[in-house]
């Protein structure tokens, strides 16, 4: 299943989803449905593709390519082996930071004991990226719990270093899905 997709500078694309198949294309497996991302030309040939995971489940959302270089995924993971080094519990956000030829460069996760989904992914003007979704959780990096499921927004650095978090939302069910960034160097979620 493919979630997103981006043009890329070489007039390319980078796609990014998750993949349950152990043949084909794929191959690399970690059990469950993998993060998995592809590039291909401006014609729709293959390049490379890549798959990142743990034993369970891990969805990519969404993905871009950086002002640095290489790309950076988001998404959620319920693994809490394989690549993933730290899992807070149920589903955390998970973000990966690859290189241009789909080597990992670094990976973190986010989130608290319940569902924490990743829906999307910006580079702020300023390199740091903004990370939205939805959290069930109430505790954890999850310190404004309003109620159910909440809009959860995470700030990290440009190494996956947590900046700060926020949840928006009422008493019942609250998700975020798109972001952009304005000219007063805020945020439209």
């Amino acid at each position: 299943r493919a979630y997103s997709i981006d043009k890329t500078n070489d007039g390319g694309y980078i796609i990014a989803g998750s993949a349950s198949s152990t043949d084909g294309q794929l191959t690399a497996s970690f059990g469950g449905n993998d993060l998995w991302v592809v590039k291909i030309d401006q014609n729709g040939i293959l390049q490379w593709q890549k798959s990142y995971g743990g034993s369970g489940d891990d969805v990519a959302s969404s993905v871009i390519q950086t002002s640095v270089g290489g790309f950076i995924v988001a998404g959620y993971t319920n693994s809490s082996g394989g690549m993933i080094t730290q899992f807070y519990g149920s589903y955390d956000y998970w973000i990966v930071k690859i290189s241009s030829t789909g080597n990992m460069e670094w990976q973190e996760s986010y989130g608290g004991p319940d569902d924490d989904k990743a829906k999307a992914i910006i580079q702020s003007s300023d390199g740091t990226f903004l990370i939205i979704g939805k959290s069930y959780s109430n505790s954890g990096m999850i310190t404004d719990h309003r109620g159910q499921y909440d809009a959860w927004v995470v700030k990290i650095d440009p190494a996956g270093g947590l900046l700060w978090t926020k949840s928006y939302g009422g008493s019942l069910y609250d998700e975020s899905f798109s972001v952009v960034q304005t000219p007063d160097l805020g945020y439209v979620i």
